[in-house]
Parts: C-alpha cells; sequence; structure tokens
C-alpha cells in the first residue's frame, strides 16, 4: 500500500523551535513504522543477511515519507524560523552546502557519491584553503620581518656613523611611516 503521512498543525503563536519540533515528531512516525516493519520482520524470521538480522529491517523494506506543515494564523507576522538549518549557528569555515552540492550534482549526472571521498575531497579542499592562508600569513610576517630588520640596519648604521638619536628617530619615521613614540622604542631597542 503506498501512502504519504501528512502532519497539519495550527500554530496561533510563534514557536521558535517548530522545526525542531517537527522533525521530533516526524522522528517518532518514522520509528513507529520501523518499529512495525521490525516487529513483523522478527515474527517472519526471513533475514537474507546478518545485516537485515541486526538492524530487524530488510535491504528492501521503505518508509513511508512524512510530511509536516504548519498553518500559522497568529496576528504578528511569523519572524521564527522556517527549517532547522534557520536555527542552527553554522561557522562560516564549516561549507557543509559543498558536500549536498556535490552530491546532488553527482546525482543528477546519474550517478552516486561515495560519502567518505567527498568528505576527504572536502577535507582536501580545507588543507589547501588552510595552505594559501598560511602562505599569506607567512609574506605578511615575512614583510615585517623585514621592516625590523630595515628598522635595525638604519639604526645601526646611523649609530656607527654619529648620526645623534634624534635624527635617527626623525629618519626612521620618515622611511617606515612610523609615529614619533614607535620610533623612539625602537631606537633605544637597537641603539
Amino acid at each position: 500500500m503506498d501512502f504519504v503521512l501528512w502532519g497539519l498543525e495550527n500554530q496561533a503563536k510563534i514557536h521558535y523551535a517548530m522545526p525542531l519540533r517537527h522533525m521530533v515528531g516526524d522522528a517518532f512516525s518514522y520509528m513507529k513504522e520501523y518499529d512495525e516493519i521490525a516487529a513483523v520482520n522478527k515474527k517472519n524470521g526471513d533475514f537474507h543477511s546478518a545485516d537485515e538480522f541486526l538492524s530487524g529491517f530488510k535491504k528492501t523494506d521503505r518508509l513511508h515519507p512524512v510530511i509536516s506543515l504548519c498553518v500559522y494564523y497568529g496576528e504578528s507576522e511569523w519572524d521564527g524560523p522556517f527549517s532547522l538549518k534557520d536555527m542552527l549557528e553554522i561557522p562560516e569555515k564549516i561549507e557543509s552546502q559543498k558536500l549536498i552540492d556535490h552530491a546532488l550534482e553527482s546525482e543528477q549526472k546519474g550517478g552516486q557519491i561515495n560519502m567518505c571521498n567527498a568528505l576527504e575531497e572536502l577535507r582536501q579542499e580545507g588543507i589547501e584553503e588552510g595552505r594559501l592562508e598560511g602562505r599569506q600569513e607567512g609574506r605578511r610576517e615575512g614583510r615585517w620581518e623585514g621592516i625590523l630588520e630595515g628598522i635595525r640596519a638604519t639604526v645601526r648604521t646611523c649609530r656607527n656613523f654619529n648620526i645623534s638619536e634624534a635624527d635617527t628617530v626623525r629618519n626612521i619615521m620618515n622611511e617606515f611611516s612610523l609615529s614619533q613614540e614607535e620610533a623612539v622604542n625602537y631606537v633605544k631597542k637597537y641603539w
């Protein structure tokens, strides 16, 4: 028998956990149907593998779709989440959408996707992204080290040529676009 379970709920007040509430209700519906199928399978005992026996669910068993709909008729405009994703705080670094897009693209081409391979591809992309960020950070640090070496060399040269500390401070301020306070600190440090 083919059918779909429709859950219809009327809501007069905004419920900020509505998607979660629906997910739990849907999960209970799926568990109820699973338990019924598993009981029949256990009674009949016609499992074709140890995996089917372990799960109580045959490879060919299927659950019926559960679709939940909330009809909100409150006075104020609904400002709650429309989906579970709206309730999640997902860090920007996690781009799970890439995995979903990759799986959908593969499916549309008629292929299947090995989720382990897909996750490994995403991991590799993350590693490459991290390497790129590391190289950029290294360049910034390298530039800063170069600037510090330039300041040290300038202070040494000025000192070796008996240029006053005040003139050395002005020179460093001009050459390295530093404030007077920063330049004075470097001259004190490297004189």
